[in-house]
C-alpha cells in the first residue's frame, strides 16, 4: 500500500500489532478484502474528477487483538459517506462513485462473513471514514 502512495502527497502510516499471531483464514480472500478497502480509501482521498489527492491526505492502517477479536482498521480523511448512504454500502451494485461496478464493499462483507467475522463502517462527510475488518479470536491457530 505504501508503495502505491509514495510520492503522491498522501501521509501513510501503519501500526500493525498482531505479532506472531497466526489466523486460520484464506490469505487470498483477505488480501482481496484489504485491497478493496484500500482502493476505496484512495479514491475518497482524491479531488473529484481531477485524479490528484486532496491537501493533507491521510491513510492509516492499524491492527490489534481485542478481547474477542482481531481487528484491522483502515482510516482516511477523505470525503466520507453520508448518513443516508451508509446503510447501503454493502449492497451489490451500490456506489457513490461515477465509475466501477459497486461490488467492492459487498465482496468485502461476504469475505468477512465467510471467515466468521464482519466489517464495520464509521464515516462522517467531510471528515473521512474508518473501516474495521474483524475476525473472532477463535480463528487463532
Amino acid at each position: 500500500m505504501e508503495e502505491q502512495l509514495s510520492g503522491r502527497g498522501v501521509e501513510f502510516a501503519s501500526s500493525l500489532q498482531l505479532g506472531d499471531t497466526l489466523l486460520s483464514m484464506d490469505p487470498g480472500l483477505m488480501r482481496r478484502a484489504l485491497i478493496n478497502i484500500f482502493d476505496n480509501a484512495c479514491h475518497a482521498l482524491q479531488v473529484e474528477g481531477k485524479g490528484e489527492y486532496i491537501n493533507n491526505a491521510r491513510l492509516h492502517v492499524k491492527s490489534h487483538i481485542g478481547l474477542s477479536r482481531v481487528e484491522i482498521t483502515v482510516s482516511d480523511n477523505g470525503a466520507g459517506i453520508s448518513e443516508s448512504e451508509l446503510p447501503h454500502v454493502f449492497e451489490p451494485l451500490f456506489s457513490t462513485k461515477s465509475f466501477g461496478l459497486g461490488l467492492g464493499m459487498s465482496i468485502v462483507h461476504q469475505i468477512m462473513k465467510q471467515h466468521g467475522g464482519n466489517v464495520e463502517v464509521q464515516s462522517e462527510v467531510g471528515k473521512g471514514t474508518n473501516i474495521t475488518l474483524w475476525l473472532p479470536l477463535s480463528l487463532i491457530l
